[in-house]
């Protein structure tokens, strides 16, 4: 979609904001580039983290 009918359809600040949202990145070529993680997995951080916490079932006794 060019440019000019993107901030038609959507207004500017959602191109500007959100139009590169689609970009990936592989970690084997970002770690050629030096990168490493910092964190922890999104796994252990969806089962340990936050979100247990935000999203568990009322059932769970660990809530």
């Amino acid at each position: 979609m060019p440019l000019a009918e993107a901030i038609a359809a959507f207004g500017e600040d959602a191109v500007r904001y959100c139009g590169a949202s689609n970009s990936r990145v592989r970690a084997t070529r970002a770690r050629r580039l030096g990168w490493a993680p910092k964190r922890t997995s999104l796994l252990h951080e969806i089962e340990q983290g936050s979100y247990r916490e935000d999203f568990a079932r009322p059932s769970d006794p660990t809530r």
